[in-house]
């Protein structure tokens, strides 16, 4: 199979939840992506450094609840740390506008949205 593109996908650390992550990684695996899953409280050092190490083309990030949901903060941070410039397609429960804004990132509110997100942001 000729992958599209790879993303590592992981639920941010501090949340357990990964009902909705392993759907839309399903989904998008579907969809020709290669997509690393990291299951659930993952270090935000750790999604970094993979994404890098791996030559990601995207990185992935659920979180339920909204006390777990500025790891996602975290990943965009670190990134910016080190002149990284990976896409962060975000999404969970707690996620609201606002705070995808905030971050600079790119939204699913759920599995069909978070194909539409990935096309869109290759696009550009």
């Amino acid at each position: 199979m000729k992958y599209k593109r790879k993303l590592p996908f992981a639920t941010v650390k501090g949340d357990i939840d990964d009902i909705g992550k392993n759907l839309v990684a399903l989904i998008l695996k579907n969809y020709s992506y290669r997509v690393r899953d990291f299951g659930v409280d993952v270090p935000s050092s750790r999604i970094v450094d993979t994404a890098i190490e791996w030559g990601s083309d995207v990185i992935a990030l659920s979180s339920l609840m909204t006390i777990t949901m500025e790891k996602m903060g975290d990943v965009a941070g670190l990134l910016k740390s080190r002149d990284k410039d990976f896409p962060l397609l975000i999404g969970g429960a707690a996620v609201t506008e606002k705070y995808v804004w905030s971050i600079r990132a790119s939204y699913a509110k759920d599995v069909i949205a978070a194909v539409d997100a990935v096309s869109e942001i290759f696009k550009a």
